[in-house]
Order: C-alpha cells, then sequence, then structure tokens
C-alpha cells in the first residue's frame, strides 16, 4: 500500500468519488481516470468503478480498490494487471410502469385509467 500524501485529499466514500480523479495501480503507476461509480443503490453496494485509459475503458472491481480520495484512488493490481483489466459489460436495460401515466385529461388517459393498461418503458 502507498503511504498517505496531503495532495490526495482526505479519504472518501465512493458515493462522492467524482469524474476524472486519478486512478493508481501499485508502483504509482495512473492507470487512468475515474469515468464512473457503479453500485447498487438499493442496497447501498459498491460495484466498482469505469476508468478511462488511454486503451479506452475498463472495469476495476470493487475488490481491487484499495483506498478512494478526494483526488486519488489507489487500488491494489499490479501494472501488469492494470494493463489487462476487461472492458466494462453493458448492463441490460430495466424496465418499469411510469404511476403517472393515465393521469391526464385526455381520453387516451381515460382509456387507460379505464382498462388498467400501463406500457412497460426503459427507465433511464
Amino acid at each position: 500500500m502507498a503511504q498517505e500524501k496531503p495532495e490526495w485529499g482526505s479519504p472518501i466514500a465512493y458515493l462522492v468519488l467524482e469524474p476524472g480523479t486519478a486512478v493508481y495501480a501499485m508502483e504509482e503507476t495512473q492507470i487512468g481516470t475515474v469515468e464512473h461509480v457503479l453500485y447498487v443503490a438499493e442496497e447501498d453496494i459498491f460495484d466498482g468503478i469505469v476508468v478511462k485509459t488511454p486503451d479506452g475503458l475498463r472495469f476495476v472491481d470493487a475488490a481491487d480498490v484499495d483506498r478512494i480520495y478526494e483526488r486519488r484512488v489507489n487500488t491494489s493490481l499490479s501494472p501488469d494487471e492494470a494493463k489487462a483489466l476487461p472492458a466494462p459489460e453493458g448492463a441490460p436495460a430495466v424496465y418499469g410502469v411510469d404511476p403517472s401515466d393515465g393521469a391526464g385529461p385526455s381520453l387516451h388517459d381515460h382509456y387507460r385509467r379505464l382498462f388498467k393498461k400501463g406500457e412497460w418503458r426503459p427507465r433511464t
């Protein structure tokens, strides 16, 4: 583990980790910068981070994230392991029903309420 330095800032939680924060492998080798954080909000589970590298986007699993600071993320990866990181996989679409669907004054909305029909739409 690298020696903590004041210029890294204070330790922080993954929820406030900002895009663009530098990500490092062991031996002070910068991998890239944070693209975004992956987590399951309903269960408060940190899944990992997607890192923008010179070779494209790469996924760093939560188990490989050692420490998160305001201006730096340290991983437990060696430089060779960091180069072999996988690209992030696309997640399946999440669908849901909008409870306000059919709540308007139009004839379309009236029939929607009458027959209790909703449309499954991808959530954004």
